[in-house]
């Protein structure tokens, strides 16, 4: 891909990025968003996916514009020119799967501060 679509893809991202640092910000200072889900869903169990989904997004947003970065330089240098797709195709499935598996461990420790935070629940 020439470098114009890389710039593209990267600076995507880091819009992306902004919105989502924004939106999280609103959802991570203000848990009460949290309360009152249908189920007996306890605020516990929703703050803390809704904290590792976010995360989830976060660092896949990263690695897309990381990934994008680095496919600027290499097609600038004229490295890897036929298989720049397949490589960042790559780049964001090992992404992938190393921010499930750190979206999980976040959540875990995540539910568990919010137990120590709200023992009897949130109250706003």
């Amino acid at each position: 891909m020439p470098p114009k679509d890389w710039l593209t893809i990267a600076g995507r991202s880091l819009a992306v990025l902004a919105g989502l640092l924004f939106f999280g910000f609103g959802l991570a200072f203000n848990p009460g968003w949290a309360n009152s889900w249908p189920f007996g869903l306890p605020i516990y169990s929703v703050w803390s996916a809704g904290m590792s989904i976010l995360f989830l997004l976060l660092f896949m947003t990263v690695a897309a514009g990381l990934g994008a970065v680095a496919g600027v330089v290499c097609s600038s240098f004229g490295v890897g020119l036929r298989r720049g797709r397949a490589i960042y195709a790559g780049w964001l499935a090992g992404s992938c799967a190393l921010a499930v598996f750190a979206s999980l461990w976040a959540f875990r420790r995540l539910y568990a501060t919010s137990l120590e935070m709200w023992p009897n629940g949130y109250n706003p």
